[in-house]
């Protein structure tokens, strides 16, 4: 559960810091979905919140490399 915890923070500081609608949307919605996946204290198995946590890695990841080709096309590089 820590982890969820630190992932909701990661998306927190990544919506409030993304100039870009969009994203800042997908950065909302990821963590919204995550704050219910942590409280609804459901049975979800450790299976699932691993396979959970690599999806979201993956989201993270995809995420950050739009946000810096963005960056870069709008830079001319």
């Amino acid at each position: 559960m820590r982890q969820r915890r630190e992932d909701v923070n990661f998306h927190d500081i990544v919506a409030a810091a993304n100039p870009k609608p969009f994203l800042r949307f997908g950065c909302e919605l990821i963590d919204e979905m995550i704050r219910q996946l942590i409280e609804s204290h459901n049975d979800t198995s450790q299976a699932e919140h691993e396979r959970f946590s690599q999806a979201d890695v993956k989201i993270q990841l995809a995420m950050t490399k739009t946000a810096r080709d963005l960056t870069w096309r709008r830079c001319g590089r």
